[in-house]
């Protein structure tokens, strides 16, 4: 018969001609699949099972519904099933030397080379940019991606990022990579929450594949894990105070000066050594939900009242005890053309370079249909403005924009919701410009340990500030996206009183 020519071979893998092909169509069905019932269907990447065999072997295992125990990992059964697995192993047995199969097959021939990028020694640089460009417009939109043989940060780094579908049998959690940072780790996933993922809506995400919709809005599996173990175990004090925001709504700033104001007693705004100058604001005041995803029953006796806490969570999704309790509430908006600017970017900079980035227009379509994390945006506005006018004395309703325009008397009006209103003496002193000069874009975002620290779940401090400036979107969006925004606030605000 003699060989094919591998020029032939390519032309025929390329028009999807290949035993049991087309090859990108046969991934795609069982990617999908995995992603509806990640329960019953587990997708594994080759190249990632090569560079951490370990870690995808135990994940294999909590799939099939036989972890490993303590007393295996003990016994090192891991590197034995390894070891016996072995291409080396496999490939040198006398039975896979010499041996057939009933259909007259020799063992030897599924034994080649088994390494990953031996592309590399027969694809010429034409092939290799077509076969790109197919699995680029093949696997477009769909979340999957094909990586190249990359060091092994990298390749979790894209795992946790993609969102790289995890195994969610009913058995043990799963174990993290501690050698990652913490926001790249896969997450203890609980039973209720998994149990719980069995029955929500999906959707696409901005940075991950795939968001779950829970009491009306849109989260990632760490963000669902922390609000479910925020709702049921948080406990309430009437002194808590929570600043809430949708991301980039001036999250940053709003931690910033509330803190400020809040010790002003305890750490002087004039001095050289006061905490924002050396932390980030997101490390002093912590977002409640992702303490929880982490731990359920986090130890807050060390914080003295009033406990100062941020969150994105709706309105309808805090826990019960903060309903019932006399805290207070801080919200801020930001007009959704500047937010839907702002988080494009930012989700943006985690994707890492092989990812590519999300393009406008796609992001644009997910974000008008409500699908963003902690959204839909207008819902969670809604939320706490009715909130807001029905108790102003707990729930105080802030606007971006407004805090750029009229910074101080922003300001004063936050010191005097929190109980600690700016005194005549501090007027004097000039306490109110000092804070919004410590607490400024401009001062925030060339400190030390804003512009090359990172946060405790490895996030760069750098990534949270970009421009902080109102009206950025008429450097972004078409006159056509403008206008849908537009119809589309004024349609969800209308008779609520609430305009941009």
């Amino acid at each position: 018969m003699g060989t094919n020519p591998l020029e032939d071979a390519f032309e025929k893998f390329c028009a999807g001609v290949s035993i049991y092909g087309p090859f990108w169509d046969h991934m795609l069905g069982y990617w999908k699949e995995s992603l509806n019932n990640p329960q019953k269907v587990f997708f594994l990447k080759y190249e990632e099972m090569k560079e951490q065999p370990e870690l995808h072997l135990k994940k294999l295992a909590d799939f099939l519904g036989c972890s490993f125990s303590s007393k295996e990992e003990e016994e090192r059964t891991v590197d034995e099933i390894l070891e016996i697995c072995s291409f080396d192993n496999l490939s040198n047995l006398k039975v896979n030397k010499e041996g057939k199969l009933p259909s007259g097959e020799d063992f030897s021939a599924f034994f080649r080379k088994g390494e990953v990028g031996d592309w590399k020694n027969h694809l010429t640089p034409e092939m290799v940019e077509r076969l790109d460009n197919i699995c680029e417009e093949k696997f477009q939109g769909s979340g999957l991606f094909m990586l190249p043989a990359l060091p092994e940060h990298w390749i979790y780094t894209f795992m946790w990022l993609l969102g790289g579908v995890i195994a969610f049998n009913h058995g043990s959690a799963l174990e993290p990579d501690h050698s990652l940072p913490k926001y790249l780790q896969d997450p203890l996933v609980s039973k209720e929450c998994k149990d719980l993922m069995s029955t929500l809506s999906k959707n696409r995400g901005w940075v991950l594949p795939v968001m779950y919709n829970y009491q009306g809005f849109w989260h990632s599996i760490s963000h669902l894990q922390g609000v479910l173990s925020f709702q049921k175990h948080f406990p309430a004090q009437d002194t808590d105070i929570f600043v809430v925001t949708a991301p980039k709504s001036g999250t940053t700033w709003l931690k910033a000066i509330s803190f400020a104001i809040l010790n002003r007693t305890s750490y002087p705004i004039t001095s050289g050594d006061h905490p924002l100058l050396k932390t980030n604001s997101h490390e002093l005041v912590p977002f409640v939900e992702d303490i929880y995803a982490d731990n359920p029953n986090p130890d807050f006796s060390s914080m003295p009242p009033p406990r100062l806490f941020a969150t994105h969570v709706s309105h309808v999704s805090l826990p019960e005890s903060v309903h019932v309790s006399k805290c207070k509430i801080v919200y801020m908006c930001r007009n959704p053309k500047d937010l839907f600017v702002s988080a494009f970017h930012f989700t943006n900079k985690l994707r890492l370079e092989h990812m590519g980035v999300n393009s406008i227009e796609e992001m644009f379509d997910l974000f008008c249909k409500g699908v963003s994390l902690y959204g839909p945006y207008w819902d969670q506005v809604l939320g706490y403005w009715n909130e807001s006018l029905q108790r102003p004395k707990q729930v105080l309703f802030l606007k971006y924009e407004e805090m750029k325009e009229h910074p101080g008397t922003e300001l004063r009006k936050l010191a005097e919701f929190y109980g600690c209103p700016i005194t005549p003496k501090e007027e004097e002193e000039g306490i109110v410009d000092a804070i919004l000069r410590l607490c400024s874009f401009e001062t925030l975002s060339n400190l030390e340990v804003n512009k090359n620290g990172t946060l405790t779940t490895g996030l760069s401090n750098q990534a949270y500030f970009r421009r902080g400036e109102i009206g950025d979107w008429k450097n972004h969006l078409t006159a056509e996206m403008v206008e849908q925004l537009d119809m589309i606030t004024e349609d969800k605000f209308h008779g609520s009183g609430l305009t941009f």
